[in-house]
């Protein structure tokens, strides 16, 4: 079961629609905007490469700042995963000079540089993952940016992280449990638990694919050794594998086709993820799951606004470590918008990695979203 958890986060916010000054202030954005755009003060943190970066070395530019902590069991991987994506449609938008992503990190103890080296090489994250060797310059930081760690939280990754025992595959009847996830074109997502005995011998993919399908009876078609259609879902859909690693396990692209790649050699999850779908959104394998379609409805709003405008409520559906916020700054260096939780649900009836995106093209272009001409598109839904 996931467990619900209520994280304080005290930030400067306030409602859109005041009056406010200069050209690029009357804007319309998707996220939470600042009433007031805060002025932030800089720092000179140190990434994965052993270069120090400054805040000021991107004056000029829209930043995306984020904290997070590579060892991180849950929604660290989501937030910093549909970062990933965002930053693979800069380009499309016309904005990969202007825009820079920051992450830094809630776990100074373990995020040495070599660690930060060896987590974003092994992800396929290029943009700067910030550290520092004296935690207390990394504590000022947080202070500044209102960011409250929960060091419990932290401190008990640092024995349980990659152990899940209590996710180890096996039901209290001995059989052995696989997933297999997808995420459908309108990037819905599903996970289907398999059951396989002892003696299952060699399965690859596309048996475990047609196995899920029959055990929860689901209407697919096959073509070329690849899947075609899911629960009347038509799609080109393309295989993907859970990535073991002591940390940071995550899903990838598979190397090999279905009917090569094993399951227990391979892989002990696949799943199967619609062309320009966001393959994000796949459930962690090692999680508790349940075979449910679902479009995210039920968690298409995680805030709830108390009577202080300088205080917002979040409901996160796991255990974190930190409030999960991502701000997003202006060329002068103002917070002007925040966003809570992964970025993977639905707001008014669109994903919310596109609406952030949006809100990156219209601080950009300093105009709203809604015009014409800002340039963006969206992935398919």
């Amino acid at each position: 079961m996931k467990k619900i958890v209520a994280v304080l986060i005290v930030l400067s916010l306030g409602l859109v629609g005041c009056t406010r000054q200069g050209d690029n202030d009357d804007l319309d954005f998707n996220g939470t905007e600042y009433r007031n755009p805060l002025s932030v003060g800089d720092f000179t943190l140190t990434d994965q490469n052993g270069q120090d970066v400054s805040l000021s070395d991107f004056e000029g530019k829209v930043v995306v700042v984020m904290f997070t902590y590579t060892h991180c069991p849950d929604i660290c991987l989501a937030v910093e995963n549909n970062m990933a994506y965002i930053d693979s449609k800069l380009d499309d938008n016309g904005i990969e000079n202007n825009v820079v992503i920051l992450s830094i990190s809630i776990d100074p103890a373990r995020d040495t540089v070599e660690r930060l080296s060896e987590y974003t090489t092994d992800m396929g994250f290029d943009w700067p993952h910030l550290t520092s060797s004296n935690h207390s310059e990394l504590q000022a930081v947080w202070d500044d940016w209102n960011v409250v760690v929960n060091n419990s939280h932290i401190n008990s990754d640092h024995s349980s992280h990659g152990d899940h025992s209590d996710h180890d595959g096996h039901s209290g009847h001995g059989d052995m449990v696989h997933k297999l996830g997808v995420v459908f074109p309108d990037n819905t997502t599903i996970t289907y638990d398999v059951n396989y005995s002892s003696d299952m011998g060699s399965v690859h993919a596309l048996n475990h694919s047609m196995n899920a399908f029959m055990q929860h009876d689901v209407m697919h078609s096959v073509e070329n050794d690849s899947v075609t259609s899911i629960a009347m879902n038509d799609a080109a859909y393309e295989l993907y594998m859970w990535h073991e690693m002591d940390s940071g396990s995550h899903w990838m692209k598979a190397s090999k086709n279905a009917t090569e790649s094993l399951l227990m050699q391979d892989s002990n999850h696949f799943a199967w993820v619609a062309t320009d779908a966001n393959a994000s959104l796949l459930m962690d394998p090692t999680m508790d799951s349940e075979s449910d379609h679902s479009d995210h409805s039920d968690h298409s709003d995680h805030s709830d606004h108390s009577d202080s405008d300088d205080v917002i409520i979040v409901e996160e559906p796991y255990l974190v470590g930190h409030g999960t916020v991502v701000f997003i700054l202006d060329e002068e260096s103002r917070k002007r918008v925040a966003w809570t939780g992964d970025l993977s649900n639905r707001k008014n009836g669109e994903m919310e990695v596109d609406l952030f995106l949006e809100d990156l093209v219209t601080l950009v272009h300093g105009s709203s979203h809604s015009s014409d001409d800002s340039g963006h598109e969206h992935h398919n839904h």
